[in-house]
């Protein structure tokens, strides 16, 4: 391969995680809906509205939360 056929796969998967970067921000925070955030903008998401709409969503709404209780063994 050459120079430019490498630069410009390169460019392709830089371009596509920046598309997609909605969905890795709705995993990584643990987004309820993060599937749906990622679904629409795989399909919708070069509207570049409905980008945007995910880009908030991703940063807002309900989170699934964890809560570890941990019991003290008394002897």
């Amino acid at each position: 391969m050459n120079d430019a056929s490498d630069w410009s796969i390169f460019a392709t998967i830089l371009l596509f995680v920046l598309y997609m970067l909605l969905a890795i921000i709705g995993l990584s925070r643990k987004h309820s809906n993060w599937l749906i955030i990622s679904l629409l903008n795989l399909f919708f998401g070069w509207t570049v509205i409905v980008w945007f709409v995910c880009l908030i969503w991703s940063f807002t709404g309900s989170f699934k939360q964890t809560i570890i209780i941990k019991e003290k063994n008394e002897k």
